[in-house]
């Protein structure tokens, strides 16, 4: 059975890819699209209340429904379903009777009469005996005039412009008409947005169906919905149909099924595809419904590719039998509705032949691609995939591996890199496949952020820097002369955050006056370096005299400087309150977002300027800037043995700087030490390696999770760049994500067991013995030994063992499926 469910195991990747691409929605887009729809929704449920007291009274909630809501939407999310929730005075006694169309209920009020001699309810529910018919029934046909008349008084009130109704939102005016279709009434919003409005009356446990549909399987959610949708060719009194909905008892059902939901959106998007017109969601949906009541919670912990087949192969069966039972009333065939046999024939045949061309090149990735996309959807994949790859030049297809061949040795006197032998066979390459869809989940639920936060944050980040440099230069002429450009540094610009992107690292590079001699002197103190000046001058004021002459440049003293601008420019700036130390009146006017407020906090060699988007005490977006000033160098100045050479010649890529950071322990005099910075050449080294970022990222995420705070992201990073010099670029673009994750997994743990991280520029100097005794790294380390043997143990059981290892806790229960009670 271990062997069936690696079958697909070679399409993994491609799903996934085509999952990210094509099926899933951006969060950028949802977040846009739902901010909107909340604000129009609002505006007219409240005019409606105004206009209307029948609807004020029975009015519950609005219920977002629908394949977006729910997770399920494939393309663009442009479309939305929500259910105005009202419901029935009890008084009315409304009681529910199965009709002879499954799926189908009618409602009658027992107590209408003993209702109309209430005069107050009479008054409070004025209008409801509209809704019914001679016999007491709860009408469609008038349930959806009143509702269209309602809505079209409310949307009256509106100013009009060219016939759309004109919606003033706190995010901008929108423009809409009203079209009515079954028993939606949907605004169509100029923005590209369609919503379908849809009157449905609530109803509890006590009045749940009976004779044919199943029991409650949620008992967390208790009431269902009557949805006014009309039914053909019955017999009697049409307008007496209401179709149930049980979409609240649907969404858990098929919640915290992991691989259920990415599956499900691809055989929608395969039905999309192939232009299968005749099969409703609804129709797909109810067969992944049956599999998620049928199997249990560890079945939906395997790979996407497995989870998927196994979908779509019974989705087909369900085409061979012409036959897709309702879940909720097996008597109900929603397949009834296609009233040609010939067709659903042919859709069977139709997906019989894509699965039978699977299972015959089950080792090709690209094979189930071309039935989920479109040509240029294809080939867009295709080069999506393939671009990386090209890295490699022309050589690229000719390459080839020698299997046998020792990978590169970095020397050092603290730990020999050794050869690390990545697989015997090409076999080894798809071991930890199943892990895949995990990873690419965990990397886009928990660490990926909004591109719209990140856009509107570096707007405001690079508006106030930039205003603070021009304000800089204008209150001190010695920085005007020094100052050369702004270096963004740190993980988010590396493309390695982990988190909000709330953090944001930038360097103030400075120069030297072009008649200044500098020499870089190797210290005691691996990783720092000694700044020798041929004279004092206008630098004088940050430099130390030794008595025999020789000049430093004094760290203390750069810093005390450096602030001095930072207050003085600052001080130029409106001042709001004491509470607040500046208020940038400029960035209200540019971004339309509220006040900025900007404190100034110092911290080692960064001045940390606290940016909000509002008040300090309020839920407010904070940003926090760590300005560092840095001394910048050409290659020439290159620090000789035992640093490693400059990998690179191109001026651009040479340049390094110093930073005045403190080391952990100085023998003496402190002031004189200056941290080696080598950013520039780290980020290109890590830059088009595939795989790499997002496997680091990863490997953060695990390193918080489990609160090893004493290693620093930049060990992680040496770590990731020790690799970047034994593999080649093979490796990184060509290996799946799990592979390439577990590979440097097994490098930290190596790393730690010999209890040394060599610095990847000197690796004279090991980095962990600055923060971490032996005996916290050797318990890291034997966790972490742990931890990639339970992996590896239960890689073909339980492949979603990798989310516990990598996510906290909380995060973790959070995905499991509550127990019933």
């Amino acid at each position: 059975m271990a062997e069936d469910k690696k079958r697909y195991n070679a399409m993994e990747s491609v799903l996934q890819e085509i999952n990210k691409k094509f099926v899933s929605l951006t969060d950028e887009d949802i977040k846009r699209n739902n901010t909107i729809l909340q604000s129009i929704l609002k505006l007219i449920t409240e005019k409606i209340k105004q206009k209307d007291t029948l609807f004020k009274e029975m009015f519950s909630t609005v219920f977002c429904g629908g394949s977006f809501y729910d997770g399920l939407r494939v393309g663009k999310p442009d479309e939305f379903d929500l259910d105005l929730l009202l419901n029935l005075p009890k008084a009315l006694e409304p009681t529910i009777t199965t009709s002879n169309v499954p799926g189908y209920v009618h409602v009658q009020f027992k107590g209408y009469a003993n209702f109309m001699r209430q005069k107050d309810l009479v008054a409070k529910y004025e209008g409801i005996d509209k809704l019914l018919d001679t016999s007491q029934y709860l009408d469609t046909a008038k349930v959806l005039r009143w509702m269209q008349s309602v809505v079209d008084q409310a949307l009256n009130d509106f100013e009009k412009s060219n016939g759309r109704v004109v919606l003033e939102t706190p995010h901008g005016v929108f423009y809409a008409r009203v079209c009515r279709g079954g028993p939606a009434f949907t605004l169509k919003i100029t923005n590209g947005m369609d919503v379908d409005l849809v009157p449905c009356f609530i109803f509890g446990k006590d009045k749940w169906p009976a004779n044919g549909f199943k029991k409650n399987p949620v008992t967390k959610k208790e009431t269902y919905f009557i949805v006014p949708k009309p039914v053909k060719d019955v017999p009697g009194v049409s307008t007496r149909y209401w179709r149930l909905s049980f979409q609240e008892q649907e969404r858990l059902i098929i919640e915290s099924k992991i691989a259920l939901k990415p599956a499900l959106r691809l055989v929608k998007k395969l039905r999309d595809t192939m232009d299968h017109k005749a099969i409703a969601s609804y129709y797909i949906k109810t067969v992944a419904l049956w599999q998620a009541s049928e199997k249990d919670v560890q079945y939906w912990r395997n790979s996407l590719s497995y989870v998927f087949m196994n979908l779509l192969k019974e989705y087909q069966n369900c085409l061979s039998v012409h036959k897709i039972t309702y879940f909720w009333n097996k008597n109900n065939n929603l397949l009834q509705n296609i009233r040609s046999r010939e067709t659903v024939t042919n859709l069977s045949n139709n997906i019989q032949r894509i699965i039978n061309d699977i299972e015959r090149h089950p080792n090709d990735p690209y094979v189930v691609a071309k039935y989920l996309l479109t040509k240029p959807e294809l080939n867009e994949l295709r080069k999506n995939l393939s671009d990386e790859c090209e890295l490699l030049g022309a050589e690229f297809n000719n390459l080839k591996i020698d299997e046998a061949s020792p990978q590169a040795q970095a020397s050092s006197n603290l730990l020999v890199l050794g050869t690390i032998k990545i697989s015997d066979t090409m076999e080894g390459y798809k071991r930890y496949n199943g892990l895949e869809c995990y990873l690419h989940d965990i990397n886009r639920e928990y660490i990926s952020f909004s591109k719209t936060q990140t856009k509107r944050n570096n707007k405001i980040l690079n508006e106030v820097v930039q205003s603070l440099i021009t304000k800089m230069k204008q209150k001190d002429a010695l920085f005007k002369s020094l100052y050369k450009r702004q270096f963004y540094g740190g993980s988010y610009y590396d493309g390695l955050k982990v988190g909000s992107p709330d953090e944001y690292d930038i360097d103030l590079l400075l120069t030297f006056p072009e008649d200044y001699k500098v020499e870089i002197c190797i210290s005691n103190v691996p990783g720092f370096v000694h700044l020798e000046l041929n004279k004092a001058r206008e630098l004088g004021k940050f430099c130390e005299i030794k008595n025999n002459h020789r000049i430093y440049l004094d760290t203390k003293k750069v810093l005390q400087w450096m602030e001095g601008v930072i207050q003085r420019a600052l001080n130029d700036f409106e001042m709001k309150t004491s509470k607040w130390e500046r208020f940038w009146t400029t960035l209200q006017r540019k971004y339309q977002v509220g006040n900025i407020h900007v404190k100034y906090v110092k911290g080692g060699p960064a001045f940390t300027l606290k940016i909000y988007d509002g008040d300090e005490d309020d839920d407010c977006c904070q940003i926090d800037v760590d300005l560092v000033p840095c001394f910048l160098f050409k290659a020439g100045k290159w620090p000789e043995s035992p640093f490693k050479p400059n990998p690179y010649s191109n001026d651009r890529l040479s340049d390094f700087f110093v930073v005045p950071k403190h080391a952990t322990v100085f023998p003496t005099c402190e002031s004189r030490y200056w941290k080696l910075s080598f950013q520039i050449q780290e980020r290109q080294l890590i830059k088009n390696k595939g795989r790499l970022k997002p496997a680091l990222k990863l490997l953060k995420k695990m390193r918080d999770s489990m609160h090893s705070d004493l290693i620093a992201s930049y060990f992680l990073k040496t770590i990731i760049l020790w690799e970047v010099e034994k593999q080649d670029t093979y490796f990184w673009v060509k290996t799946s994500l799990s592979y390439v994750f577990m590979h440097i997994l097994k490098s930290y743990q190596q790393f730690l067991s010999e209890k040394q991280i060599p610095y990847y520029w000197n690796n004279s100097f090991n980095l962990v013995k600055t923060t971490c005794n032996d005996e916290f790294l050797y318990d890291l380390s034997t966790r972490l030994e742990r931890i990639i043997k339970d992996i590896d143990k239960n890689i073909h059981r339980d492949p979603s063992v990798i989310m516990k290892h990598i996510l906290t806790p909380k995060q973790y229960h959070a995905l499991l499926p509550e127990t019933e009670e």
